[in-house]
Formats: C-alpha cells, structure tokens, sequence
C-alpha cells in the first residue's frame, strides 16, 4: 500500500477519527470523488470505520498492501 495509506499520514494531516474521514468520503478531496449522494449516512460511517481501523493495522488484517 502507498504511503498515503499509513496511519502515521492520516495523524499528520488530522484526519485520525471517523468524522474526519467521513467528510472526506461525503465531500471528495483533489481525485477522490464525493460519494454523499451516493451512499447513505450509516454506509459512510461504516466505510469511515473501516478506513481508519486499516490504516491503524497496516492494511495487514485483511491481506490488503500485501
């Protein structure tokens, strides 16, 4: 997985909690597409979650940057 991926990134640019990640996923950011028109609240909290809880294991748990 990329650098941009690592926790130690998502601290740096407070981005460190569920809420924080959840704008990003609702609002977009440069590439990254919004997706509140998309997804429900709970699903954005839900991918929010899994988000921060990867980058917080290395993206090892689920074999993903292997």
């Amino acid at each position: 997985m990329g650098k941009i991926f690592k926790i130690e990134i998502w601290e740096r640019n407070k981005l460190d909690s569920v809420e924080a990640i959840a704008y990003l996923v609702k609002n977009g950011k440069n590439n990254m597409s919004a997706y509140q028109e998309r997804l429900t609240e709970t699903e954005i909290k839900i991918v929010s979650g899994y988000v921060l809880e990867s980058a917080k294991n290395d993206w090892h748990s689920e074999g993903i940057g292997r």
